[in-house]
């Protein structure tokens, strides 16, 4: 049975395998491994995501961020070859692994590094230059783009 990840724990459902549902190997038909959200509580994992997940992201500044998804393109690259081996019992060829495996790599590499170089090191934006706001110059205000508190 296939678990999955809720509130900073593996979770295995509680269904029988024959009730979930089966996933084969598109090449061999063989059985690979059961899937089901029976007795995942996900209405609970969403609450988790917003009270304690959302927080902890947004406090993060840009970079630290962009640090995480540098850990989640190591992490994918220290797995690749299990992928790829992955991606064939799905039926795609070694080169279709390479380009989407290797793929996504570069791609949460390249969010990273932008992410680096064009953002700053905070955990908010300030849009543009201050603005006058009044006929004197003593009254001005900026935009701020923060991340929206769900």
């Amino acid at each position: 049975m296939l678990q999955s990840f809720l509130q900073d724990t593996w979770v295995t459902p509680t269904s029988k395998a024959e009730s979930a549902v089966e996933v084969r190997d598109a090449v061999t038909g063989e059985a690979v491994c059961h899937v089901s959200s029976e007795g995942l509580d996900v209405a609970e994992a969403l609450d988790h995501a917003r009270s304690v997940g959302g927080p902890a992201l947004r406090a993060l500044t840009f970079t630290q961020r962009a640090g995480l998804l540098d850990a989640v393109a190591a992490a994918v690259r220290a797995r690749r070859e299990e992928l790829y081996a992955l991606s064939a019992r799905a039926g795609a060829t070694l080169s279709d692994a390479r380009y989407d495996i290797d793929g996504g790599i570069r791609v949460l590499r390249d969010y990273a590094a932008r992410a680096r170089a064009e953002l700053p090191d905070a955990p908010y934006l300030l849009e543009g230059p201050a603005e006058r706001l009044a006929r004197g110059e003593d009254f001005l205000g900026v935009h701020l783009v923060t991340p929206h508190r769900a």
